[in-house]
């Protein structure tokens, strides 16, 4: 005959019941907290809960809303101070000047593929030059440019028409010489 051994007394059986209602109560008070059923807002803080709790608190977010419609324009700023260029020059990809956006560039020419000419009419030290992709129907290019006084091979007294003091050499995307407007600013 197998003997068990001892009958559990009346106080350890309570005692073993009171722990699985309250191990049972504190994962139905945080199911209930995770819930948000039975917990009014802002009773706890939240440096009292974990970042996980806060997460399943706040659920998931949902998708975005359609966009409301644009609000009203704004009001005109005021006009901003001139620009600090000394001169500056569009060069269209025929080589015409475009004087409604240049100022003390009083010619231009394309001399050959890829190489315009021009000529600034105040003293400058500097110059910079961009291809006009907006006005080249987005094709990409670079456009480098030379001073007169900054010219150790004479190109500009070679290529170009007397009186110019800048050349501008454009390639497209291969290397190969293009005829594209330019921006030129001179400083």
């Amino acid at each position: 005959m197998i003997r068990l051994g001892r009958r559990p007394s009346p106080a350890l059986v309570i005692s073993l019941i009171a722990l699985f209602v309250a191990l049972g109560g504190t994962s139905l008070a945080a199911t209930t907290l995770i819930n948000g059923k039975h917990i009014k807002r802002h009773t706890i803080a939240t440096n009292r809960l974990t970042k996980k709790a806060i997460r399943q608190l706040r659920g998931h977010r949902g998708p975005a809303g359609p966009a409301g419609p644009a609000g009203p324009a704004g009001a005109t700023g005021a006009t901003g101070p001139a620009g600090s260029a000394l001169a500056y020059a569009h060069i269209n990809a025929g080589g015409t000047l475009d004087t409604a956006h240049s100022k003390n560039v009083s010619a231009s020419s394309l001399v050959s593929p890829g190489v315009y000419c021009a000529t600034v009419t105040v003293t400058v030290s500097n110059v910079t030059a961009t291809v006009d992709a907006g006005n080249n129907g987005g094709n990409a290019g670079i456009a480098s440019a030379i001073l007169a006084g900054q010219d150790p091979v004479n190109y500009i007294g070679t290529l170009c028409p007397a009186g110019s003091n800048v050349i501008i050499y454009v390639v497209d995307g291969s290397g190969a010489n293009a005829d594209y407007p330019t921006w030129s600013a001179f400083n």
